[in-house]
């Protein structure tokens, strides 16, 4: 039991690790690459809800509306998170059928 734990342990130590890579890779100006890290992140087993980092890497890649639909999924889980929201909606006024920003 003990050895699982500790297994169990490092598999979400290794799964925060690829989060942060990919925050990284943000930080230093490397969107498409973070895009990969965060996916990566969720198919290995991180609630893909959660990675709210993904689509902010997607809104600066341009990639609105899987932007959007990344916030909303956060959203879902927790609608209390006006930021989340926020960031659905910016992305969403990017997408060419709503006008953009200029339409407002």
């Amino acid at each position: 039991l003990r050895l699982a734990l500790q297994a169990a342990s490092w598999g979400v130590l290794a799964l925060f690790g690829v989060v942060f890579a990919g925050s990284f890779a943000f930080k230093v100006g490397l969107v498409d690459e973070s895009i990969s890290f965060f996916d990566l992140a969720g198919r290995l087993g991180y609630p893909q809800a959660l990675l709210w980092q993904r689509g902010i890497s997607l809104y600066y890649a341009n990639r609105f509306e899987e932007g959007a639909a990344q916030f909303r999924k956060d959203v879902e889980l927790n609608p209390d998170d006006t930021e989340e929201a926020i960031w659905a909606m910016a992305c969403e006024a990017r997408l060419p059928q709503q006008g953009g920003f200029a339409s407002a």
